[in-house]
């Protein structure tokens, strides 16, 4: 359950005992954003009566549906919730999130509801492959939380998920970065020199190594040493920051802010939620495609909506002003291009956090 994306995984013991590598996901249905398939945005939908209505990809394309016939301003939408948890210092059980018009629900709810979802979701995949073999009863459920979270958020989550129809006596919650961990043990990934020669081979007895988990919202580390007897041993207390990818898209929103002005930002992403939203999509895509040592320009596909909500609110040709910006960005048809060097920049300050800190962990 993520900050941007959620999805599953599931695993038949006996699948586990000949290769724990066997796991099994789902592919979502995601249109043309390829890529993400094996997560689903973390978006939940409700509607005017509060009840539970679409989670995922459906829920951004039904609220952008309701936004452009003007009738979603009494449903509640919910986008990356997870780190509003995160960010309150205390969690009451009546803590409520806000949505995207600044209503409000109970985190509980919200949360809960999601998972339900994502539990019905699995249970139907299981029933298709398993055909009623597996018993709910037989089931371990296990959710992975981040490791800098606190006690009490921990602690809302799984009581989140036992609303979400999860068993307590059934559910473990796991930090992702020793997830992570144990995944990696089993992968053959550890480069041996010997002879000149490299190979690849499993973690092996007395190996310490780091993992580091970089989320949506957070990034999360953890030491840990193998021990003789196959287990792990951790050497470093799990830890982290806010960090994470979201961090990246904070950055391009307020990239536009600064070329085309707040104003005009505000307006687009207001008169055109559903441009809006393919804008993002088309960000989340082409920011894994940016590298440090990039030379080329990133275009972005941008909805004519986004220049005319320029012209409405500044004035003038967008096209002109733009180049003013020097060579940082540039609007090529429907398109706007975007200077590698300024692509880059996107990353320095979640990067700068993370090496400061790996500085300090060392």
């Amino acid at each position: 359950f993520g900050t941007t994306f959620s999805g599953y995984a599931y695993q038949m013991l006996s699948d586990f005992k000949e290769d724990p590598l066997r796991v099994s996901g789902f592919t979502w249905t995601s249109g043309s954003n390829a890529g993400l398939s094996l997560k689903t945005p973390t978006c939940v939908l409700f509607d005017p009566s509060q009840n539970f209505h679409s989670f995922g990809i459906e829920a951004e394309d039904k609220y952008t549906v309701l936004a452009q016939e003007e009738d979603h301003r009494n449903w509640y939408y919910f986008r990356r919730f997870k780190m509003q948890l995160y960010r309150s210092q205390e969690i009451p059980r009546d803590l409520t999130l806000e949505d995207d018009q600044g209503k409000h629900l109970p985190a509980m709810k919200v949360i809960g509801d999601s998972i339900n979802y994502l539990r019905k979701h699995l249970m139907d995949q299981i029933d298709k492959k398993a055909q009623g073999v597996i018993r709910p009863s037989e089931i371990t459920w296990v959710l992975t939380v981040p490791a800098i979270w606190s006690d009490p958020a921990k602690q809302f989550m799984r009581e989140a998920a036992v609303k979400g129809g999860i068993p307590n006596s059934q559910l473990m919650l796991a930090l992702e970065p020793e997830a992570a961990s144990i995944y990696c043990k089993h992968v053959p990934s550890e480069k041996m020199i010997k002879g000149g020669k490299s190979h690849l081979d499993a973690f092996s007895p007395g190996t310490k190594y780091l993992i580091l988990d970089a989320g949506g919202g957070t990034i999360d580390i953890t030491v840990q040493e193998v021990q003789y007897d196959g287990s792990i041993k951790q050497l470093y207390m799990a830890n982290g920051g806010d960090w994470g990818g979201t961090k990246v898209d904070q950055a391009f929103e307020e990239f536009l802010q600064e070329v085309l002005t707040s104003p005009a930002i505000y307006r687009f992403r207001d008169s055109d939620k559903a441009g809006h939203l393919d804008l993002l999509r088309e960000f989340e895509i082409k920011k894994r495609t940016i590298k440090p040592d990039s030379t080329s320009k990133v275009t972005f596909k941008v909805p004519i909506s986004m220049k005319e909500a320029y012209e409405e609110e500044i004035g003038g040709d967008l096209k002109a002003s733009l180049s003013k910006t020097g060579k940082r960005v540039n609007w090529v048809g429907d398109k706007l291009r975007m200077d590698a060097d300024s692509a880059r920049e996107l990353f320095d300050s979640p990067c700068n956090y993370i090496i400061q800190h790996l500085e300090d962990i060392f």
